[in-house]
């Protein structure tokens, strides 16, 4: 199979020094994603709008202009390689649509306009969790533990565990975490969210441009979540179902998507392998 030419284009820009990448790294790693909201569309969009900034902004000083720079050979290149993923979230965005709208009566009366704010929220959740989690969660463990394969590896499953694990976390603060079941819906929550972001962090790698991954992200959540929007008016997602059947249910849908995720894993797989290392990531002086 003959290989994809490796995307490196490059902008105009100071990058500081890698000791102080790191420092700003550890920073960047203080960083919280999750602040409360009501649920409501415009709410929510208002606070991911500034959440983005601030994360720009690290990347910005931390790491140079070159991976914030809107680069069309990477983006065309992220959505070329995230096609089947894309799909999987479409076919589970409309289970969710039919679901959702077989409990209401009909779309909320004003749906132009939420379905306007929540194409913009997911913009902007993609743009934010990616440059947090892989900008700079990832982006600092690479700067540290980038120097062999295994710290490679190491650095995507760590980054890619806690990306999956922030999306229980709501669910773990609101005491909704209690039995067997609810730890298995958490657990397995983490586990699917974790390997949709071990491939985005080697896309992040292979692409080297953090909006090719950011807007695919972000259709991914809007394919899921469009259904909540149009129907209900609100995007809220709870991924621990306290309810039996439900839970059960949403065990068995665990395992359906743990299917559907394998040719994602051997891709994830595949585009690590080509990876060289030494891979220091954008935090050092300049990406290796």
């Amino acid at each position: 199979m003959k290989e994809e030419p490796h995307v490196d284009d490059t902008h105009v820009c100071t990058i500081p020094s890698a000791a102080r990448n790191r420092r700003r790294a550890r920073i960047g790693l203080a960083v919280i994603w999750f602040v409360p909201s009501d649920g409501s569309l415009a709410n929510m969009m208002f606070i991911r709008l500034g959440l983005t900034i601030v994360m720009f902004a690290i990347m910005a000083v931390a790491a140079g202009c070159n991976i914030i720079v809107p680069n069309a050979k990477s983006i065309g290149l992220s959505f070329k390689k995230s096609i089947y993923p894309l799909v999987v979230a479409l076919v589970m965005g409309v289970f969710v649509l039919l679901g959702t709208a077989m409990k209401n009566e009909g779309m909320v009366s004003d749906w132009p306009l939420q379905l306007a704010l929540v194409i913009m929220l997911c913009l902007l959740v993609g743009t934010f969790e990616e440059g947090l989690f892989r900008g700079i969660v990832f982006s600092g463990l690479l700067a540290r533990f980038g120097e062999t394969r295994r710290g490679l590896i190491g650095a995507v499953i760590v980054s890619s565990l806690i990306f999956g694990f922030v999306h229980v976390t709501p669910s773990i603060m609101n005491g909704q975490v209690v039995t067997g079941l609810d730890m298995a819906q958490a657990a397995l929550k983490t586990l699917q969210a974790g390997i949709l972001g071990a491939f985005l962090a080697a896309l992040f790698l292979k692409t080297r441009n953090i909006w090719g991954i950011a807007l695919v992200h972000g259709l991914n959540d809007l394919f899921v979540m469009l259904g909540d929007a149009l129907f209900s008016g609100t995007t809220s997602t709870t991924y621990v179902n306290n309810d039996a059947m439900m839970a059960s249910a949403s065990v068995v849908m665990y395992g359906v998507f743990f299917l559907l995720y394998i040719p994602i894993i051997v891709s994830t797989v595949r585009m690590l392998k080509q990876v060289e290392v030494p891979c220091k990531g954008p935090f050092a002086d300049r990406w290796s």
